[in-house]
Formats: C-alpha cells, sequence, structure tokens
C-alpha cells in the first residue's frame, strides 16, 4: 500500500502515517519499495515467525501431509481466535473433487468441524460467554442456537472427535480430533474435510482412526522431550536474509 491509502484506512493524517512509516521502515517491520508503496518487512517476519501458531504448524505440516498420503483426502491444521478458527497449515489431496481452502483462512468456530472440537475443550460456561443466544449461519446446516451448540459439544466430548455435515458449506463434512500441549490443554484440531458424498461409515471408520495417530504424533513432537520442541525457538536462516 502507499502512503495516501495507509492514512485513508487509518484514517489519520499522512504527515503522521509518514512519520510511523518512517521509524518501522527503519527497524525493519515495514519495506518502502521503489515505487513509493510500503510491504511487511523481514523484521515482522522474525517476530511473526516466534508465534505458537507457526510453530504448531512447522511441526504438524509433515505429519499432515503424511496423513493426506495414507487416506487421500485434504487435511488442515487449525486454532481456535475467539469466536473463529484460524487455518495455520493445510496440505490439499490429490483426487480431483476436493475441498479448497487456504492458510490464514477464518471461519465461525461454529460451523467447521476443527472449530466445534477446539470449543469442546472450553466449559459451557465459557462457551455461554463467548456466544449469543442466535448464531449466525455460513450454510443451512449450521448450527444456528447457543442451546444447540452446547449440547453437540457435550456429545463430542464424549466421543473425542467432531463430525459436521453442511456446516461450513451444503456439500461438505469435516471429521476433526483435537491436539494436546505440553500441558495437556487443546491447542489446536485436525480436520478433514471431503465432499459429503464420499463420507461413508468406511470412511469414517478409516479416517478417523488415522486423524487421532496423526494427532498423537504431533503431540509427541510438541512435548518437551522432542528434539523439535527443543529447537522451536530457533529462527530459520532465512531471517538474516538467506533461503531457508
Amino acid at each position: 500500500m502507499k502512503l495516501t491509502e495507509i492514512a485513508s484506512a487509518l484514517e489519520i493524517s499522512k504527515s503522521n502515517v509518514h512519520q510511523l512509516l518512517a521509524v518501522l521502515t527503519r527497524r525493519g517491520l515495514v519495506e518502502r519499495l521503489a515505487d513509493q508503496s510500503y510491504v511487511i518487512g523481514i523484521k515482522a517476519w522474525e517476530i511473526g515467525s516466534r508465534a505458537r501458531p507457526l510453530e504448531i504448524g512447522r511441526i504438524g505440516a509433515p505429519h499432515l501431509a503424511q496423513l493426506v498420503r495414507d487416506v487421500s483426502e485434504g487435511a488442515d491444521i487449525g486454532m481456535l481466535d475467539g469466536t473463529q478458527t484460524v487455518c495455520i497449515q493445510l496440505v490439499e489431496c490429490p483426487q480431483p473433487v476436493r475441498v479448497h481452502a487456504r492458510v490464514g483462512d477464518r471461519n465461525f468456530a461454529h460451523a467447521t468441524s476443527t472449530g466445534l472440537v477446539l470449543l469442546a475443550a472450553l466449559s459451557d460456561e465459557e462457551v455461554i460467554a463467548r456466544f449469543p443466544p442466535i448464531l449466525e449461519k455460513r450454510a443451512p446446516g449450521t448450527i444456528g442456537d447457543r442451546d444447540s451448540l452446547l449440547k453437540e459439544l457435550r456429545r463430542i466430548r464424549m466421543r473425542g472427535y467432531a463430525l459436521y455435515r453442511g456446516g461450513w458449506r451444503t456439500d461438505v463434512t469435516g471429521v476433526a480430533v483435537p491436539i494436546h500441549g505440553p500441558d495437556g490443554r487443546v491447542v489446536a484440531g485436525v480436520c478433514v474435510p471431503a465432499p459429503s458424498y464420499r463420507v461413508t461409515r468406511n470412511w469414517l471408520d478409516r479416517i478417523i482412526p488415522a486423524l487421532r495417530a496423526t494427532a498423537q504424533r504431533i503431540e509427541e513432537d510438541l512435548s518437551p522431550n522432542s528434539q523439535l520442541s527443543l529447537d522451536r525457538t530457533t529462527i530459520p536462516r532465512s531471517a538474516s536474509g538467506g533461503r531457508g
């Protein structure tokens, strides 16, 4: 974005924006390009790379790729942010008909299987505090009220996974299991979404154990005793300007 665009978006004067950008540029948080536009700088990337979502996404990536190879369906990892989920890692499946998504996508937590399995880790009181009585719908199958959401979360706690047909998109079904951190708390969810016509009882009997095994392997690598965890605070070589 250029200075004028940034000032307009922030609704502050161009002179104030110019001063802020000058400081951010000196500190490497933004970079000024030849056409006088500004982009995120390498220092901002370095700070962002220390965030927990990137750590979990990095550790989970190879296990997610193996899951996709094993089940021939796409898979993703998501985290809870208030009443929304954020996709932090994904691997698409090789099938011509598949569910498309992107890293960074946000969705209503009550509209996805990943969101449901993450909300199930909260108490009923926490869920009530976050959600109004009537919920916004993403698709016709989205849970539409808080009482129904609480009932579904109790079922998920009992069986250990979330199964959601048509909550996010009419023709998509997702199944998700939780990922626990070293302290035992749920930190993320791993999900396999698929076109609903492929989701049969046999499909679920194959997918759910594979999901649970994937979550367990990620949890093992998140453990303080794991070499991956011991290296988690290391900034990749590319932080210094090289290609990692």
